[in-house]
């Protein structure tokens, strides 16, 4: 069936993740921020994570979402798309319900669900079966830092031998 994501605060880095794998999403609308924040702390967000969210929002939104770690309030949220609408259970239940026509709880009843979802983000799925590019790909990425580490590291302790009691040119 559906699945719908009732935010009635924040959604930080993984609880953001994993409300836009939900099929809809509402979000409180004065309190809570929708952000991931992976950027400001340096984690990287992995393609199978991140695919979903590249698919479900639009370029803007996604870079915004991503690169900037923006910190989305309710309405900023649903004017950018990463929810559907504001509001708490009630306004939830309403969304899912005859009130707007949806009747998301009948939709599973065909029993083809989960394969039209599948379809929908077959991109994303592809991503979330072969992590052998994003593995190669972190795989680069630490050895990369181990290489600045190292480069480092050697250049502090060539300076402890022979810089540190040098006078200073100014």
């Amino acid at each position: 069936m559906p699945t719908l994501a009732l935010l009635n605060g924040h959604a930080f880095a993984g609880g953001a993740l994993l409300a836009m794998h939900h099929d809809y999403r509402i979000m409180n609308p004065t309190k809570g921020y929708f952000c991931l924040n992976e950027i400001d702390f340096g984690m990287l967000i992995g393609t199978p994570l991140l695919s979903i969210v590249r698919q479900k929002l639009r370029p803007q939104a996604f870079r915004a979402l991503v690169l900037e770690g923006r910190r989305y309030t309710g309405p900023a949220a649903v004017e950018d798309g990463l929810v559907d609408a504001v509001g708490g259970l009630e306004e939830a239940v309403a969304y899912a319900g005859r009130e707007k026509g949806r009747e998301l709880w009948t939709k599973g009843k065909s029993g083809i669900i989960a394969k039209m979802r599948e379809e929908m983000y077959r991109v994303s799925v592809e991503a979330m079966r072969d992590t052998t590019a994003t593995d190669v790909w972190r795989e680069g990425l630490e050895g990369d830092k181990a290489e600045e580490r190292r480069v480092a590291e050697s250049m502090v302790s060539q300076w402890e031998k022979t810089g540190k009691d040098a006078k200073a040119k100014l």
